[in-house]
């Protein structure tokens, strides 16, 4: 039996006898790798990918894999391949909840979207000269928490957006996490870091943030932690929400830290002003400001550290705060 395919692969002809008989294409599958023939009921599972490849199309890659896996496995993903875009094929991956995902894939890689369940999604460098570096090219949802271990996070796109008010981040040894979301809420959090930025190069970039609730829901508190050279960027917060008991929002800044919330109006609850939110900096510096109304602030400077509270020496309203300036430090409040 000969099998002659059509110019679009569309039928195949068998050829007996000089007479060709067309099967319908419902019956077969097509491999992207060409017009071979293979029966329906072994393919079913490859057939939704194999016609994404063979028109490009986005596919969506499920994590099936153990918590604790590896997102470089093919044997963690519902579609039996590692979701990263090719020069053939893009993906949009869902992570569900109550999983950890180890990511190590080496070089720059991007993914089309993201959906991110209360799930841990770590990413690290397993190769130093070749930075692993994962870019979600269109909207990231994240209701989970990440970090980046020398290795780099980046969601930039339209329609990112965080979920819930369980979400942590984490910049160490250089790792960088970039996220574009309009809001960041906390509130579900007790006792716990927030964020937190550790060595020299590490960067939490929140800049799109206006809007950061660091509400806790015990009584515990939670805090931001910059450390030995990290930075934090929340530059484009307007108003910050203290916890609604009166538990603390700490900052702690250490080892040439900064954070910068160079657009900071408001500090304090938003229906009442309960919670507390402190400032505690040892040889490190802030922007804080230009403040309007503050509540519950408290500001801690040691070992020269510096910080510039924008709008304390002008127009704005800051009650029950205090401040404690030593060893050098510098508490700019010109503006």
């Amino acid at each position: 039996m000969q099998r002659s395919p059509d110019p679009d692969c569309g039928l195949v002809h068998h050829a007996r006898g000089g007479r060709a008989r067309a099967i319908p294409k419902r019956r077969w599958s097509l491999a992207s790798a060409g017009c071979r023939l293979v029966p329906t009921a072994l393919a079913l599972a490859a057939l939704p990918l194999a016609i994404a490849q063979a028109y490009g199309e986005e596919v969506t890659a499920t994590w099936i894999g153990a918590s604790g896996g590896s997102y470089g496995s093919p044997a963690s993903w519902d579609i039996g391949a590692v979701p990263l875009n090719n020069g053939d094929q893009t993906y949009i991956v869902d992570i569900g909840s109550n999983f950890t995902v180890n990511y190590s894939v080496a070089g720059a890689q991007a993914i089309d979207a993201l959906s991110l369940g209360k799930s841990f999604f770590a990413l690290s460098s397993s190769d130093p000269m070749n930075r692993s570096v994962l870019t979600v090219l269109d909207a990231a949802t994240i209701g989970g928490s990440i970090s980046a271990t020398g290795a780099s996070f980046i969601a930039t796109g339209a329609g990112t957006s965080f979920v819930g008010n369980t979400s942590t981040l984490a910049a160490l040894g250089g790792g960088v996490v970039r996220i574009a979301a309009p809001s960041f809420d906390a509130s579900g959090l007790n006792a716990a870091t927030i964020l937190n930025a550790s060595g020299a190069g590490s960067l939490i970039d929140l800049s799109s943030v206006k809007t950061f609730n660091a509400g806790s829901s015990g009584p515990n508190g939670n805090s931001i932690v910059a450390s030995n050279g990290g930075s934090i960027d929340l530059s484009g917060v307007t108003a910050l929400t203290a916890p609604a008991n009166a538990a603390a929002l700490t900052f702690n800044l250490s080892g040439a830290s900064n954070v910068d919330l160079s657009s900071l109006q408001t500090v304090g609850g938003v229906t009442t002003d309960t919670g507390y939110t402190n400032f505690v900096l040892d040889g490190s510096s802030a922007t804080v400001g230009p403040l309007q109304k503050a509540n519950r602030l408290g500001v801690t400077l040691k070992d020269g550290s510096t910080m510039t509270l924008g709008g304390y020496g002008g127009s704005a309203t800051v009650t029950n705060s205090g401040f404690v300036v030593s060893g050098g430090s510098k508490l700019d409040a010109s503006t």
